[in-house]
């Protein structure tokens, strides 16, 4: 016997309502009105609707900013603390992984070069393809001497020149 319309709704947005998003946000819009941050915790929530016990969230917070990335990498943490659900996270956001995971493997073209505790590998990489990968992460003194470089390189002078010399203009010279 199919479930009646009305329970079929409410299975669905049950688990949503439990995970972020108010039932009355939810009922009657086309997936055209959600937020892309809305959009994820729906999945997350029909992703949880028949009880899993292993999600494979793959680039689950690639296009959402930053302040929604950990909302929704909160929101996992919290479903691993409550229901014991375990996740297989695919992502190329290495600060996201190291927070939500208890092991991270490093892939390079689909082979598993190093694999261990997240606060090992940052620490002690072992493999040249990690190191690089370390490497790329953009610290803030780094980040700000590579503004400084960019700036230097193609600040204006005066005659509109970029990357020329620049030097003070004094009217009252």
């Amino acid at each position: 016997m199919p479930i009646p319309t009305r329970r079929w709704t409410e299975f669905a947005i049950a688990p949503c309502a439990r995970w972020g998003s108010a039932r009355s946000r939810i009922r009657g819009k086309y997936i055209r009105q959600f937020s892309g941050g809305e959009l994820q915790r729906i999945s997350v929530a029909r992703a949880l609707i028949p009880r899993p016990k292993l999600i494979v969230a793959d680039e689950p917070v690639s296009m959402v900013d930053a302040s929604l990335r950990m909302s929704i990498v909160n929101l996992f943490r919290q479903i691993v603390e409550e229901q014991g659900v375990s996740f297989i996270y695919i992502t190329h956001d290495l600060s996201t992984a190291y927070y939500l995971s208890d092991r991270v493997a490093i892939m390079n073209s689909g082979r598993v070069v190093e694999s261990g505790v997240p606060t090992d590998i940052p620490d002690h990489p072992t493999h040249n393809y990690t190191r690089e990968l370390m490497a790329a992460i953009p610290t803030v003194e780094e980040r700000w001497s590579e503004f400084a470089a960019i700036d230097a390189k193609y600040r204006t002078n005066p005659t509109g020149q970029a990357g020329a010399p620049t030097h003070r203009t004094d009217r009252h010279a």
